[in-house]
């Protein structure tokens, strides 16, 4: 199913702390995931800065860096 794949992505982001690109309605949102639960996904700068929190249902595509 795609939103455990979308799930499984992230989930890699967090363990080997790379870089996502999260892909939402046209915007793309680049960091690390510091935190996933069953709805939502909290990214970080690679710096530790900024962080944004995603609603996993809005997500329509994420690339590993």
């Amino acid at each position: 199913m795609a939103d455990d794949a979308i799930r499984d992505v992230l989930k890699s982001s967090k363990a080997e702390q790379l870089a996502v690109t999260v892909h939402v309605q046209g915007s793309a949102l680049t960091g690390i995931v510091s935190r996933i639960d069953e709805a939502t996904a909290e990214l970080r700068s690679a710096k530790g800065r900024t962080r944004i929190v995603v609603r996993l249902d809005r997500i329509d595509a994420v690339t590993l860096e």
